[in-house]
């Protein structure tokens, strides 16, 4: 459960940092409204930040909002959701024109810079919900940012075969490889989906491999022997991996 606890923090961390999606409901000004953020993530002081139309930031102002983010599979043949975020903030916007120093973004013209206050934040990923208090992810939510690209991380594990990534599953399945099980249930699949493995997540730690059988599927995080930190370590803990199910 501490490993488990771990991986859900770190990639709540991460989602604030600025992976997935994010999107505003202002639901005390207009509870149907949605905005659409551009970009977000963490400032060095820490404060999460969003990059909104002006339009948008005009028209809700300074006002309470859910915040909602879904984390998609590193994938493109298929939509699988890998986690959401969920929480209750308050935003308020920066002055048109101004921007933060260290975010990234620079809001032109057309575009707002917002500072969200968040205190409990939920995770949903396969192996449940998890609760968490900003204060308590603060520490690491900087060091969360990826240090290296999602999409480049995915080609470096594609290199990996069908038979090797489905042994890492297996491995990890029958306690011979660190790491652990988020979910393993039965559930039907068209023909087209069965007997595939799809990378769904990729942090410092490990790779969340997603296993689709005929009538079973398992979600499955492989550790990788050290933490990585570049691509160049990522290349050589996918070279590990390789070994540890080759024959």
């Amino acid at each position: 459960m501490i490993a488990y606890t771990s991986y859900a923090e770190n990639l709540t961390r991460r989602i604030l940092a600025g992976a997935g999606g994010l999107s505003l409901v202002p639901y005390r000004v207009d509870p149907q409204a949605y905005v659409s953020v551009l970009a977000h993530g963490v400032d060095p002081s820490g404060r999460v930040l969003v990059l909104c139309a002006v339009e948008d930031a005009e028209l809700i102002g300074d006002t309470a909002v859910r915040v909602d983010s879904v984390k998609k599979a590193l994938e493109f043949d298929v939509d699988i959701t890998v986690a959401s975020l969920h929480a209750l903030a308050h935003i308020s916007w920066l002055a048109e024109g101004e921007g933060v120093a260290g975010f990234g973004y620079h809001p032109i013209s057309h575009l707002r810079v917002g500072v969200l206050e968040l205190d409990t934040i939920y995770v949903r990923d396969p192996h449940g919900t998890t609760k968490s208090e900003f204060s308590d992810l603060m520490p690491g939510v900087l060091e969360a940012g990826a240090s290296f690209d999602e999409l480049d991380a995915r080609n470096e594990i594609g290199r990996l075969s069908f038979s090797q990534l489905s042994g890492l599953v297996a491995g990890v399945s029958m306690g011979v490889l660190p790491g652990f099980i988020l979910s393993d249930r039965e559930q039907s699949l068209c023909g087209a989906h069965q007997n595939r493995i799809w990378v769904a997540d990729v942090d410092r730690h490990g790779v969340v491999l997603f296993r689709a059988g005929e009538r079973r599927i398992t979600t499955a995080m492989v550790r990788f022997p050290e933490q990585v930190d570049s691509l160049a370590d990522l290349a050589e803990a996918v070279a590990a991996l390789a070994e540890q199910v080759s024959v």
